[in-house]
């Protein structure tokens, strides 16, 4: 198979980053469902690339499961159909987010 089709079939992989090639290179991380479907050694070796990443890039992470956004740094932002509709600390927005769509969401009712 070529790597195209591997990449639409979700197959494709990054090459590793090691902690400190993170903490000195990247600038923005983007991470789209960077922890979906992992085993705990695979889940624990993004989370610490995560903890690294944070303390000098700017973090886009984008995920359908509010779990693994409301560990992240602060702020967070909650966007729908392209608009960001609330941002607040990660801390108040996981406990009283404000928005009835974003209420609806992190509470686990879609609506």
């Amino acid at each position: 198979m070529s790597s195209d089709k591997n990449a639409a079939r979700g197959l494709w992989r990054h090459p590793p980053l090691s902690d400190a090639d993170a903490a000195t290179r990247v600038r923005v991380a983007l991470m789209d469902e960077p922890i979906v479907a992992l085993e705990p050694v695979s889940l624990i070796a993004v989370k610490d690339l995560i903890d690294a990443l944070e303390k000098t890039a700017t973090i886009m992470l984008v995920t359908c499961d509010p779990q693994p956004a409301a560990q992240c740094p602060d702020p967070v932002a909650f966007p729908d159909r392209g608009e960001r509709i609330e941002a607040a600390s990660t801390e108040l927005l996981f406990t009283s987010p404000q928005p009835p769509r974003a209420r609806h969401t992190i509470t686990g009712w879609l609506v």
